[in-house]
């Protein structure tokens, strides 16, 4: 995640859902004009807490097309 902001990717959160031992944050992901297929749009990421520390965190990404994956293109 540091490489991608240093090239420019921005986060926007969209959605941020907390309670005492959980948070779930949503973002949009606006990738640099550069590389617009960098990352994906979205994603959330889900934090939980043990007193008061991040115990454990998740991210959350959506599929891509079929096709789109930096894996896949080196099949071809």
């Amino acid at each position: 995640m540091e490489r991608d902001l240093e090239l420019g990717v921005k986060l926007h959160p969209t959605e941020v859902v907390s309670s005492k031992g959980v948070a779930v944050i949503e973002f949009d992901i606006e990738s640099p004009p550069d590389n617009p297929r960098g990352c994906p749009p979205t994603f959330s990421q889900v934090v939980f807490y043990r007193d008061e520390k991040i115990h454990r965190l998740h991210w959350y990404l959506p599929p891509r097309p079929v096709g789109e994956s930096r894996w896949e293109s080196g099949l071809v």
